[in-house]
């Protein structure tokens, strides 16, 4: 049976930015009562998509595809943050809408339970990355309290007795994301937060 990770979603945004080579589009999504998100939308897609002139700053765009994040400096503090980043597969652009409309982040993740702990009821697990570009590691936490609390008693005994380090699972999820910097080497690494939807472990 396949181990292999697998982060995946849509955004829902108003276009922000462009930057000046064309080859990322950026955007800021207010998803909760906290800081707005940062999400770039990157790939052969949005080259296209930006050279042609059919999506551009001010636009409203839903974005389909591959999820990792990585950290960014601010100019203006030198503070870091981290960022979404959104590998495209499908772009559907619209025209501009006045005000601003609420973003949305859905994510879908495959992965394996590296880290549980039963006291904040809060799972880890980390995806590593060895290609040119790419961070070499994103942090991503599940915060399962509210999922658990929606059990009755007897499926949250069943829950904790099941959920350990090693169980595969599946879940969808509303996300956030942030960075953190690493206490052993001092790097920043950013973090993915994700409230389920459905959660289902797997074998």
């Amino acid at each position: 049976m396949s181990r292999i990770s697998v982060l995946s979603g849509q955004v829902f945004g108003k276009v922000d930015w462009v930057t000046a080579d064309g080859h990322e589009i950026g955007m800021f999504l207010k998803t909760s009562d906290r800081e707005a998100n940062r999400c770039v939308i990157g790939g052969p897609e949005v080259k296209r998509m930006v050279a042609n002139n059919i999506v551009q700053k001010g636009m409203m765009v839903t974005a389909h595809g591959e999820f990792h994040a990585r950290s960014f400096q601010r100019r203006d503090d030198n503070t870091n943050v981290g960022e979404l980043v959104c590998t495209a597969q499908k772009i559907v652009a619209e025209a501009p809408r006045e005000g601003r409309l609420r973003g949305a982040i859905y994510a879908n993740m495959k992965g394996v339970v590296m880290y549980w702990d039963a006291t904040t009821m809060q799972l880890k697990t980390f995806f590593n990355y060895t290609e040119p570009g790419m961070p070499k590691q994103v942090t991503v936490s599940v915060h399962m309290r509210n999922w658990i609390a929606g059990m009755d008693p007897g499926g949250q005994q069943r829950f904790k007795e099941s959920i350990r380090a090693g169980r595969e699972f599946v879940t969808s999820a509303l996300l956030e994301v942030s960075c953190y910097r690493s206490v052993k080497d001092g790097v920043y690494v950013p973090s993915l937060m994700l409230l389920p939807t459905d959660f289902k472990l797997q074998g």
